[in-house]
C-alpha cells in the first residue's frame, strides 16, 4: 500500500479567495488537505500551524506544507514525492544557502532560489521555503514545531529543527512559473511585515549556520 500524502496550509481571515485557488490546484493530488483556519480558531499560530496536523498521525506520511497564496501545478506532489525519495530529508523549491554570520536574513547577501523563478540544479540549502516543501514522516517529525515562541518565521524554525536533527534540505530544480505566486498586497505578506525588521530571523539563520557547514553556491 502506498504512503498517504498529507498537504497541510495554515490561513487566516481575508485571504479566503486565494486559497480557495489554492485547494482547487491541490484538492485533487492529494489524500487529505488539511486547514488550519486561526481565524476560527481559540489559538492562533500565523504560519506554523501548517506543522500543527503533524500531532495526528502515528503512520508515516509524505507531509507537505503549502501557503494559502500559490497555485500549484498538476504534477506537483509528484515532484516532490519523486525528490523526496531521490534525495531523502526535506525538499523544496525556494530558501536560502547562508553565506555568513551576522547578515540581515532578508536583506543580506545570502543566496536566494525562489519558486516561481528558475532553480537550474537540485542542491543543498540552508533554509528551506515552507510554502513548497515536503518530508516523509518516518524521517522527519517535528510534532510540536506549531507551539514555536518564535512566529511568522516557519520557514526558519523548520529549517533550525532539520538541522539540527541532521536532516538535509534540498532545494529541486524547476522552470521559472511552474508555481504561480497570488498577488497579495505586500505589506499583508509575512515578508512585507518583517523585511526592515528582521533581527530575530538574522539570529535565527546564525543558529543554522553554528550547525551546519558551509555549502557551495
Amino acid at each position: 500500500m502506498s504512503m498517504e500524502v498529507v498537504i497541510a496550509i495554515a490561513t487566516m481571515e481575508g485571504r479566503e479567495e486565494f486559497l480557495a485557488n489554492t485547494i482547487r490546484s491541490l484538492a485533487p493530488q492529494c489524500d487529505q488537505l488539511r486547514i488550519y483556519k486561526n481565524h476560527h480558531r481559540d489559538i492562533d499560530y500565523t504560519d506554523n500551524a501548517k506543522f500543527f496536523f503533524l500531532q495526528e498521525y502515528d503512520r508515516s506520511v509524505y507531509y507537505l506544507t503549502c501557503d494559502d497564496d500559490i497555485i500549484y501545478p498538476a504534477d506537483y506532489v509528484q515532484k516532490m514525492i519523486q525528490g523526496i525519495e531521490t534525495h531523502g530529508g526535506i525538499v523544496t523549491l525556494h530558501g536560502r544557502i547562508l553565506r555568513y554570520k551576522g547578515l540581515s536574513y532578508y536583506r543580506g547577501r545570502h543566496k536566494t532560489f525562489h519558486c516561481a523563478k528558475w532553480v537550474n540544479r537540485t542542491q543543498r540549502i540552508h533554509v528551506g521555503g515552507s510554502g513548497v516543501m515536503g518530508w516523509r514522516t518516518d524521517q522527519f517529525n517535528p510534532v510540536d514545531l506549531y507551539k514555536h515562541e518564535h512566529q511568522k518565521m516557519s520557514d526558519l524554525i523548520v529549517s533550525l529543527e532539520a538541522a539540527k536533527k541532521g536532516v538535509p534540505i534540498t532545494v529541486l530544480e524547476h522552470p521559472k512559473n511552474y508555481v504561480t505566486v497570488q498577488p497579495v498586497p505586500n505589506e499583508k505578506t509575512i515578508f512585507g511585515q518583517h523585511v526592515m525588521n528582521d533581527t530575530i530571523q538574522s539570529s535565527l539563520a546564525d543558529e543554522v549556520l553554528r550547525i551546519l557547514p558551509k555549502l557551495p553556491n
